[in-house]
């Protein structure tokens, strides 16, 4: 009697337990894209029932320190945290909300952009998380790089 109580229990809960489980997966795990140029990271996520209740939090965690790039919480933008380094350069298409996609579309990159970027997607306090690799790759221009220090007739330089 009391292992049918506890298989009519289980039984009874499953379904609930089951359809609330929330998860974000990813479009690629890896983007490369040119110095200077765009690109669009891209979460996908379980069905909201609002997105005036969805939170969307992109950072980049390497290389350390970890940096917030952009923060949507509860449907509302904040740049409390957000890098100085991002905050010109990121921006979530809102648009592809409605569409179960987090997409994070980066501005002119920098050598610096490089790494691993975070993307946790929460509806109220059910949420998760995937991390995706960003190289971005281009020749610099020596033109206008200044050196840390003056060079001094008879000072070693090389020349590339």
């Amino acid at each position: 009697m009391r292992g049918t109580l506890v298989i009519i229990f289980q039984a009874l809960l499953w379904p609930v337990s089951a359809s609330a489980l929330f998860t974000v997966g990813l479009q690629e795990s890896s983007y490369e894209a040119e110095l200077h140029e765009d690109v669009r990271l891209v979460c996908l996520f379980s069905t909201v029932k609002s997105l005036s209740d969805l939170t969307v939090i992109w950072s980049r965690v390497e290389p350390k320190p970890a940096v917030d790039v952009y923060r949507l919480e509860r449907g509302r933008e904040n740049h409390i945290y957000t890098s100085a380094a991002f905050i010109k350069r990121a921006q979530l298409i809102h648009e592809q909300l409605n569409e179960n996609r987090a997409v994070l579309h980066l501005k002119k990159l920098q050598i610096k952009d490089s790494g691993t970027y975070r993307c946790i997607v929460k509806e109220g306090d059910d949420g998760d998380y995937k991390q995706v690799t960003l190289s971005v790759t281009g020749a610099f221009d020596l033109q206008n790089t200044q050196l840390d220090k003056p060079v001094h007739k008879g000072d070693s330089c090389l020349y590339l």
